[in-house]
């Protein structure tokens, strides 16, 4: 997409209402753009990689199409409104981000960007948990120190962010980033996206089949039992050649795995994303799972396509396992390490 330009900031203070019983009230509004903010915010878009992290649609039924889903209009009125319908949208965000969250979460500042080219819109909205900071300052007279509470932090791992772009006919999808709903197995950490956002995790086929391949590699290699292992690489042979194109975690997980290797599997994923359906593509699959190594007890890796394993590759099953090659040699090189 061309360059953008920022056109709009909003911020706001908040503290988790939820489960409070007195909530205290968001303030906050729109402030002027200057340089320095939007060079920080540029360089926090690129670092933290926004516009290619997990991706979300807005959750539809029970009577709510995208038209009227009630987040992606106030989205769009901040996005495409005026000012004054601006701040109207961005305060009831703020409210509803506030809402969204119980005494669990820490205050946190809510940070709204608009960026235009012609008809074209990209909002973001960033929020930074409250963190407490020391400021630290020499002179002549000697050394000084206060304590700064009102500080919230653009790089903790409990930041969040969302993204939604294009014209006013768009916005249906975005991008998110969020740490503890994606490395959690439960549903409390997830209130960015389930109920603030109301949305759901999405999976295109090249992402949904990338993290297959990391959960089945990270389950495999943290297993210590051989028949678990078995399991785990007979299940990345099979989806390689299954006719059945569409998966879920949930499915792989039942339909190729048991005991201790499914567990180790579902472990890995978090509950909400497991039964997102996605598109295999198994050019991807095989970039990241290709290979098969053994490591000898003399210290010798056997780096061995999957195709081969079998084949010109066997393990002998006896009282050890033991690996044996068969194949010609056509090349031979020196390192001071096996890769």
């Amino acid at each position: 997409m061309p360059i953008m330009n920022l056109v709009r900031i909003h911020a706001y203070q908040l503290s988790p209402r939820r489960t409070a019983d007195t909530p205290l009230a968001v303030v906050g509004g729109k402030f002027p753009i200057s340089k320095a903010i939007r060079s920080s915010l540029d360089d926090l878009f690129v670092k933290s990689g926004l516009a290619s992290q997990a991706e979300v649609d807005f959750r539809l039924g029970d009577g709510v199409t995208i038209d009227s889903h009630p987040v992606r209009q106030l989205l769009l009125d901040f996005s495409f409104g005026g000012s004054k319908t601006a701040v109207t949208a961005s305060q009831q965000l703020s409210e509803k981000f506030a809402d969204s969250m119980d005494n669990r979460s820490r205050p946190a500042l809510l940070m709204m960007t608009c960026l235009e080219n012609g008809q074209q819109r990209r909002t973001i909205m960033w929020a930074f948990p409250q963190e407490t900071g020391f400021q630290f300052r020499s002179n002549t007279a000697g050394a000084r120190i206060r304590l700064l509470k009102d500080i919230f932090s653009q790089s903790s791992r409990l930041r969040k962010a969302a993204l939604f772009e294009g014209r006013r006919s768009g916005f249906s999808s975005g991008r998110i980033i969020d740490h503890q709903a994606l490395g959690s197995s439960g549903a409390g950490a997830d209130y960015w996206v389930d109920k603030f956002l109301e949305c759901q995790f999405a999976l295109s086929g090249v992402m949904g089949t990338r993290r297959l391949a990391g959960y089945l590699r990270a389950a495999h290699d943290a297993l210590t039992s051989q028949a678990d292992k078995d399991q785990v690489f007979s299940t990345i042979l099979a989806i390689r050649t299954s006719p059945n194109k569409n998966w879920t975690y949930q499915r792989v997980a039942s339909r190729f795995l048991s005991g201790t290797a499914q567990g180790e599997f579902l472990a890995r994923i978090p509950v909400r994303e497991r039964s997102l359906a996605f598109s295999f593509a198994r050019d991807e699959f095989e970039k990241r799972l290709n290979f098969r190594v053994f490591e000898t007890q003399q210290g010798i890796y056997i780096s061995a396509p999957f195709g081969t394993v079998g084949k010109t590759v066997k393990v002998i099953e006896k009282k050890r396992r033991r690996v044996q090659v068969d194949d010609v040699v056509v090349d031979e090189r020196v390192r001071s390490r096996h890769a």
